[in-house]
């Protein structure tokens, strides 16, 4: 999304460093998400709206995003994903432990915090999978071995294991050495021989794993007796550093160097990440602030030093920051936006009543300045507001109802989109009825028979006058329109097409919807009493349609189309 969650962020991690000497996880709710075009791995909000301002639709992302690492996603909507960590990575943790996750980038495995910023440099080797810290440690790979590293990254258990598991809760993990399985405590300690020749015997099956069983027994016992006070102080000593260092805003320090070419201009990093994607016609660089400023078909926007999109290209200047400040002008408003994504109060606000002041003399531009807010701020609940009023002002009721639902749903207290759907709830309500009566009017007309459900209706609705027979217009299946008229409908098609709208191209004698059973379908007979001279009721002896006579009254026994005379075309 254009607007991001920077601010909260750094909310978050300054709590997280309150209570960074009890080593308290940092609960913020990111999903890992595999972005769809580029394959590259990142973490984004979760509680967010994914939006697309002129489809004026919502998905809930926290619905979305799945449990390994993907979600099903057009390119589109990825573009307005609200990333905490842009999708740099190409591998990488399911979730963030103890506030830092392992991602895999050229080929090496590093630690990175919710910043974006590497913890602990990318020097291990790749990894099946990445399960990350726990009780203050990390099993990683390096030089074909396993070894376990505290937080500040230095070596607490030595790399002579062919595999390893993450502690768990009992300080104990299994191991792997010359073949066989095994188990440490978390001083590094074998406390069970490596014997089994797989992990599942050493672990889970019944009676093999009695050793397992025995080892976390006597490692609880040991934690509660303080026999691991000391190696648990040095690795909580050691996290307590690390999350001081995390709340902290200062910015790592990068070496970039350019990608793309002249006409494709982007920006990576010495470790190989994408830092601005390679597409826009300009790059600039704010060294003070150390953003990147960008430019793409005269729209201007801002990434991060780290990669992070600070703003999607939207404004039409965007000054070089000043004090973590660029002033910015969009349809002509001025404002401003700093490096937490913050915009001045009044840009959007100046930029909405601007779009009001406008469509006394063009809705069409109007409507330009309202998606241009969107561009900036796609949860800005008044620019939907106000496009819906112009798309129900012009009878696409449709598209108006969607885009009120989603401002009433981004803003629920807003009381005067709320009096505005409820006013387009209640006024569809009124064409819809408008539109079954009208209906029911020409039906009667055509057949003659539906006076009594017409009458009924009305009546349900508490009266009122009678649409006359023959009004309203209809749009065919073929997207043509034509008008409702006595004796079977006009079929004149619409200018898009030349197809006899009666017959629909037939050219026999053939009515449409509950009229069509009156017609003969080219026989030419009474297509009421299929010639046999009965009407409905047992007392009827003489047909109503016919009189009697057998006769098609519609064709005049030709059993052709009486609008196209048989041809097929109007």
């Amino acid at each position: 999304m254009g607007m991001r969650k920077i601010a909260s962020l750094a909310v978050a991690l300054c709590m997280a460093a309150g209570a960074a000497a009890q080593d308290t996880l940092l609960s913020y709710r990111l999903n890992l998400v595999k972005h769809p075009v580029t394959k590259k791995y990142g973490y984004a909000f979760k509680e967010q709206n994914i939006n697309s301002p002129i489809r004026g639709l919502t998905k809930t992302a926290v619905n979305m995003f799945g449990k390994n690492a993907s979600m099903l996603i057009g390119k589109d909507d990825a573009e307005n994903i609200d990333w905490a960590v842009p999708p740099q990575y190409d591998k990488a943790a399911r979730k963030y432990s103890e506030n830092l996750a392992a991602v895999e980038v050229g080929g090496k495995v590093g630690f990175i915090d919710l910043r974006n910023r590497f913890v602990i440099e990318p020097v291990y080797e790749p990894m099946d999978s990445y399960e990350g810290f726990s009780n203050g440690v990390a099993a990683v790979r390096k030089d074909s071995l396993w070894g376990y590293i505290d937080k500040e990254g230095r070596t607490v258990i030595p790399f002579e294991y062919e595999d390893a598991d993450p502690f768990e809760e009992e300080l104990v993990a299994a191991v792997k050495k010359d073949g066989r399985w095994g188990a440490i405590d978390i001083t590094g300690a074998v406390v069970v021989p490596f014997g089994s020749k797989t992990k599942m015997a050493l672990k889970t099956v019944p009676v093999s794993n009695k050793e397992w069983r025995a080892a976390k027994k006597e490692a609880r016992e040991k934690r509660a007796n303080g026999a691991y006070d000391e190696a648990l102080g040095r690795l909580h000593e050691a996290s307590r550093r690390v999350n001081g260092r995390i709340a902290e805003g200062t910015m790592q320090r990068l070496e970039y160097h350019s990608i793309g070419g002249a006409d494709s201009t982007g920006v990576a990093d010495q470790y190989g990440r994408c830092i601005v994607p390679a597409g826009f016609d300009k790059v600039t660089y704010d060294s003070d602030d150390r953003v990147y400023i960008v430019e793409k078909d005269g729209r201007k926007g801002a990434y991060l030093y780290n990669g992070t999109r600070l703003i999607r290209p939207c404004f039409d200047t965007m000054a070089l920051f000043e004090g973590g400040r660029s002033q910015v002008t969009a349809s002509g408003v001025e404002g401003w936006i700093d490096t937490d994504g913050n915009l001045s109060e009044n840009l959007l606000a100046d930029m909405a009543r601007k779009g009001i002041a406008t469509e006394e003399t063009s809705k069409a531009e109007a409507r330009r300045i309202y998606e241009r807010i969107l561009d900036i701020n796609p949860e800005y609940a008044t620019a939907y507001n106000n496009i819906a009023l112009l798309d129900i002002a012009n009878r696409d009721y449709n598209k108006g109802m969607r885009k009120l639902k989603l401002a009433n749903e981004l803003a629920p207290e807003d009381t005067t989109i709320a009096k505005n759907l409820k006013w387009a709830k209640e006024s569809r309500k009124e064409r819809r009825s408008e539109r079954w009566m009208a209906g029911l009017s020409i039906a009667s007309a055509i057949i003659g028979v539906a006076s009594t459900t017409y009458s009924t209706y009305s009546a349900i609705k508490g009266g009122g006058g009678t649409p006359s027979a023959g009004g309203g217009t209809y749009t065919t299946d073929t997207g043509s329109d034509y008008s409702g008229g006595s004796g079977g409908g006009n079929g004149k098609a619409g200018a898009a097409s030349k197809k006899c709208m009666t017959c629909l191209g037939s050219g026999t004698c053939t009515g449409r919807g509950m009229s069509s059973k009156y017609h003969c379908h080219g026989s030419g007979k009474c297509g009421y009493c299929e010639g046999g001279t009965t009407g409905m009721g047992p007392s009827e002896t003489i047909c109503s349609a016919c009189h009697g006579r057998d006769v098609c009254k519609y064709c005049k026994g030709t059993g052709k189309c009486e609008d196209c005379h048989g041809t097929g075309t109007r």
